[in-house]
């Protein structure tokens, strides 16, 4: 009932799981996720397409993202046009790690020599990342009193 009602699915379907309204509900919250993907994906798409025409050194998905993030920060889109399926892709995240670590494992072989740099790189940029993260909430949490 709660995360009907969350999702804006009407709570008269959800009456009865295993009766007739079944079919609806879960037709409804097919066509919710459907219409989520696709708002999602062309995003995606008009990244990589301005990535292409522009010419910008920065990854299409990742000027994707960047557009719809402007998008939901000017209320074009609603986070709720996109809330299920990107909860979604955040619980499924480690999923889209295991490329990047088999093209990792496929040059192993030039990475022996500098294993020891990008090591000392990755420990940097994690704690710098974690000072980051700690001063934007720290302005944040100021800002917002």
């Amino acid at each position: 009932m709660i995360f009907a009602a969350k999702h804006g699915i009407n709570k008269g379907m959800v009456i009865n799981l295993f009766g007739n309204n079944h079919f609806e509900y879960r037709m409804e919250l097919k066509m919710k996720l459907v219409r989520q993907i696709i708002i999602i994906m062309i995003f995606v798409f008009l990244g990589e397409f301005l990535n292409k025409v522009v010419n910008i050194p920065i990854p299409g998905n990742i000027l994707g993202m960047v557009l719809l993030l402007v998008a939901l920060l000017s209320r074009v889109v609603k986070l709720a046009d996109i809330e299920i399926f990107g909860q979604f892709l955040l619980t499924h995240l480690a999923i889209f790690f295991i490329p990047a670590s088999v093209g990792i494992l496929a040059v192993i072989g030039v990475l022996k020599g500098t294993w020891y740099i990008l090591l000392i790189i990755s420990i940097v940029s994690t704690f710098v990342v974690m000072l980051t993260t700690a001063y934007v909430a720290l302005f944040l949490r100021r800002w917002v009193k």
